[in-house]
């Protein structure tokens, strides 16, 4: 065996040792490619579970407004006085109601719309009597 073809030998031997080594680089860039489609899809998921998750609370907040609302309402009707602190709160509630029936068009509003008009009425009343409870 001459130094020729030792040498061809030696280099066919490295070039095999870095085909080894390109195809363990390539192994590993997919096993991290799987592994982040993997992640992405679980993050996807996530997400969409939060979005869901988030329309649950804001319903919720929206029908427990509704109750406060129709509540405070019965004790306006019921000539309850009230200061104005809570009417200016009750009319929050009120404002953040409206706006989810507006954003929300498959949510019922027929159950508070005239308890809100009520309020409304009463604190107008109020406000030009100067007759808010101290």
């Amino acid at each position: 065996m001459g130094i020729d073809t030792l040498i061809s030998v030696i280099a066919a031997l490295g070039a095999m040792g870095i085909s080894q080594i390109i195809i363990k680089l390539i192994d590993v860039k997919e096993r991290k490619r799987n592994r982040f489609d993997e992640l992405s899809k679980k993050m996807d998921g996530l997400s969409e579970r939060m979005d869901a998750l988030q329309g649950k609370v804001d319903l919720n907040r929206a029908i427990e407004a509704r109750v406060r609302i129709l509540r405070f309402a019965d004790e306006v009707a019921g000539k309850q006085r009230h200061s104005q602190e809570s009417f200016n709160q009750t009319l929050e509630e009120i404002d953040a109601y409206e706006k989810y029936c507006r954003d929300h068009p498959q949510f019922e509003n027929n159950k508070a719309v005239l308890a809100a008009q009520r309020v409304k009425d009463a604190y107008g009343h109020c406000l030009a009597e100067r007759d808010f409870l101290c």
